[in-house]
């Protein structure tokens, strides 16, 4: 059953389209993800977070900084599921993503070390992170490179179609007529 936009794997996947189910696809955990759908999201993130970053602001430059942040952690909310996704594409379970969260707190560590000299003396007004926690966070942000860089399994998998192929039109007339049947069945969906 289909809920709300979401490309079939057998509809054209154009940039738009795969920025689009990325961002609707925000609490969509199941499913897998091509490279290119992580891919063109993660240009357009970072093309609005540069267009936003560089409108005037009339902040002192601390408050500009925890805008940006907070900037960022907004376009980085359909990252998670993207993940997973991506995770499910290469044949892995998406728990691996529950890594991401203690990895991005920890780069926002890092960054707000910087951000928050003290300007008096130059001293660093946070600590320096222990060196467990900055290979963790090296180790982190090379497996999630090679999640996104390695291309997901031929065919389909066990969590669902290879994305990259496209479907036969039988097979999607039977899939079509079994999402009205139960939205037909369902007064909620109906």
């Amino acid at each position: 059953m289909r809920l709300g936009w979401w490309p079939m794997p057998h509809e054209p996947a154009h940039g738009l389209a795969l920025i689009k189910r990325a961002i609707t696809g925000t609490a969509t955990v199941t499913g897998r993800s091509r490279r290119s759908e992580f891919g063109y999201y993660w240009v357009a993130a970072m093309v609005t977070a540069a267009i936003v970053r560089h409108i005037p602001h009339e902040l002192p430059w601390r408050a500009d900084w925890i805008l940006d942040q907070t900037g960022q952690l907004l376009l980085m909310l359909p990252v998670f599921a993207l993940f997973v996704r991506r995770l499910h594409d290469v044949n892995l379970t998406g728990w691996w993503a529950l890594s991401l969260p203690p990895i991005m707190g920890l780069s926002i560590y890092s960054s707000a070390r910087f951000v928050f000299l003290d300007p008096q003396n130059g001293a660093l007004a946070l600590p320096e992170l222990p060196l467990w926690a900055s290979l963790f966070q090296l180790g982190g942000v090379l497996f999630f490179l090679a999640v996104l860089l390695i291309p997901g399994t031929d065919g389909p998998n066990r969590f669902g179609p290879d994305p990259r192929r496209s479907i036969d039109p039988e097979q999607l007339r039977a899939r079509d007529q079994q999402d009205e049947a139960e939205r037909a069945q369902d007064p909620l969906l109906g």
